[in-house]
């Protein structure tokens, strides 16, 4: 995700992506410390809501970057190389610290091996709970998305703006309607399965298309904030009925439009100088950079929080908390994650 901001920096999407960030830590907190957020509750107890945006945030930026090449630009190979290094060093540094730091056995790891190196474990719900999946099913969706992104490309990229709505329409109707089938009839949860996923990647290509058709950039920061406001109270309301509480997809049928309406204005929007000057800095680059590895690290921060939380305050808590995971994920990033993208750049030659 890192290398696509780096060549679209649409500047207010970084902050965007760091909001998002944010709403997934804070939901760990209410889930693992019983952390309370005051008027924010109920929107940050359903903080799984935030992995819509992630995946949408990323067809956005993967369609947005590529049609912004030449056609004979655009290299398939170059493309899959590309997104191997961008998820592979990570995934793999995290696999191997999550079974020496909680000493899973050996045959169990040899076992489920093969699952684990080719991220194949969300297509086996009953495995989520084994090793590290409950923290990295979304490699599984997000490996598939990129895999399959050159051959949406060529699909959408030649459509008109009225096949693009209807397939928008048809995509969107899915992901709203399912959730309802899955509690109507007791079916296998929904939150992990790569295929509706996929389909949140795609809506986020749909909204790039008509970004790339946009001419004309007006400054509508209260728009966004009006946007901001109806997902908090939407959330909050909906939160409020048993059949939304803890089923973090069925709020996709307000929150696909919201995401989709803030992802196209964020990328036109015309930022001042000053707030502009700020996104560009090196802190905010590196803190955009970090992103993934500040996702990772809960799987660990929260571990040892366990054995502290319970005699602490409840903001002191949540600011050791951050802390912890702070230097978790700079750790992997740093010593981590760079070294290996360099190493697997020099194999692949990308």
């Amino acid at each position: 995700m890192e290398e696509q901001i780096k060549s679209l920096r649409c500047d207010a999407l970084a902050l965007f992506r760091l909001w998002c960030t944010l709403l997934v830590f804070f939901f760990h907190c209410t889930l693992h410390l019983q952390s309370y957020f005051g008027p924010f509750q109920r929107v940050f107890s359903q903080g799984g809501i935030a992995m819509t945006d992630f995946f949408m945030l990323s067809g956005f930026l993967a369609y947005y970057n590529a049609v912004k090449l030449e056609p004979n630009q655009f290299n398939v190979t170059q493309y899959l190389k590309k997104r191997i290094v961008s998820l592979f060093p990570l995934y793999l540094s995290v696999t191997v610290i999550f079974i020496v730091v909680y000493q899973i056995h050996w045959k169990q790891f040899i076992f489920l091996l093969p699952i684990e190196l080719l991220m194949l474990q969300s297509y086996f719900p009953d495995i989520t709970g084994l090793l590290h999946n409950s923290g990295t099913w979304f490699f599984t969706s997000m490996a598939v998305s990129y895999f399959l992104f050159p051959y949406l490309l060529t699909l959408i990229f030649p459509l008109t703006k009225k096949h693009v709505i209807i397939v928008g329409i048809i995509v969107y109707a899915i992901c709203a309607y399912s959730p309802y089938v899955m509690i109507k009839f007791g079916a296998f949860g929904i939150y992990t399965n790569p295929f509706f996923r996929i389909l949140e990647f795609i809506i986020g290509m749909l909204v790039a298309y008509f970004v790339n058709k946009h001419n004309d950039k007006y400054c509508i920061g209260l728009i966004i904030v009006f946007a901001f406001v109806v997902m908090f109270l939407g959330v909050t309301y909906l939160d409020h009925y048993t059949f939304f509480h803890d089923n973090y997809m069925a709020f996709n049928v307000l929150l696909i439009p919201l995401y989709a309406l803030l992802l196209f204005l964020l990328s036109v929007w015309k930022i001042d100088c000053f707030l502009l000057t700020i996104l560009k800095s090196k802190i905010i680059l590196f803190v955009d950079n970090l992103s993934l590895s500040f996702f990772m690290a809960q799987l660990f921060s929260f571990t040892i929080m366990k054995y502290i939380y319970s005699s602490l305050s409840n903001i002191i808590t949540i600011s050791i908390a951050f802390s912890v995971n702070t230097a978790i994920a700079v750790v992997l990033h740093l010593v981590c994650e760079k070294p290996l993208k360099r190493n697997f750049r020099s194999f692949l030659r990308c």
